[in-house]
């Protein structure tokens, strides 16, 4: 049985290796092509997966929510002939790694929260508007509210807009899950990445740490499948759901005549 000291004394010893790594540098320091490739290769996961579902026209203006420091989505978008991305995260070098990876001509860097963004933009309503809004493996991170956000992304929105995000749709368990990943980086060595998440209450706990890295500790509200299908049929036209083993991708569209 797991206790709250359990789970502590799990979190402890994380941080406690990470900060006494020989190079204690910021996790959010880590390299695009290292982040990318963990994803491709454990997690499986690719911005193809939203965009494939989108009906994309070449010169679309596109929002990329919680773009994290790899720009994956963006740089997707692009490639499918967007004329303009707008990039939202709070990632704290997220400048550094834009100017480093060289492929993000037609990008404007917002490096502030996704709410903090949204809530701006809600209120002034002068803002450039978007043909596709899109967020990938991010949206619990900032979804709190659900029928304030969910109203709030469909204003960004032109009439006939799509809003394509996905999100786990299994609650995780009160008992820790330990997942550790080696690949070689783009320089040759071998990277050595934990992943630990766990339920409380409501509450998810999500810890990420790298050899040389303190960790990168998050948390954020559990939101059921049915919850979040309610709030978005209030705020779309259509609310379509799209079911890949432990993760939902939902597609939601704006009705032509919605300002």
């Amino acid at each position: 049985m797991w206790t709250n000291l359990s789970l502590l004394k799990v979190t402890a010893l994380i941080y406690w290796r990470a900060m006494n790594s020989e190079a204690c540098r910021d996790f959010c320091g880590i390299d695009a092509d290292t982040y990318s490739a963990l994803y491709e290769r454990f997690l499986k996961r690719s911005p193809s997966e939203l965009l494939d579902l989108v009906p994309m026209k070449a010169g679309d203006d596109v929002l990329d929510l919680c773009a994290g420091t790899t720009f994956r989505l963006t740089r997707e978008a692009l490639a499918r002939g967007a004329g303009h991305v707008d990039v939202v995260d709070l990632a704290c070098d997220i400048y550094a790694v834009s100017d480093q990876s060289g492929a993000l001509h037609g990008t404007l860097i917002y490096s502030c929260g996704v709410t903090k963004f949204l809530d701006a933009r809600y209120d002034i309503k002068r803002f450039r508007r978007y043909d596709v809004v899109a967020c990938q493996q991010g949206i619990n991170y900032w979804w709190n509210d659900t029928s304030k956000s969910a109203g709030m992304v469909s204003a960004m929105l032109k009439p006939g807009g799509t809003f394509v995000f996905n999100t786990f749709n299994t609650c995780p368990s009160r008992k820790p899950v330990v997942k550790e990943y080696e690949l070689v980086n783009s320089e040759g060595k071998l990277e050595r990445l934990v992943e630990v998440y766990y339920r409380s209450g409501d509450q998810v706990h999500h810890i990420q740490t790298r050899e040389g890295y303190p960790p990168h500790a998050t948390t954020f509200d559990w939101i059921t499948p049915h919850k979040f299908r309610k709030d978005l049929k209030s705020h779309f036209k259509s609310v379509d759901k799209h079911t890949d083993s432990g993760t939902d991708i939902y597609v939601c569209r704006k009705g032509n005549d919605d300002a």
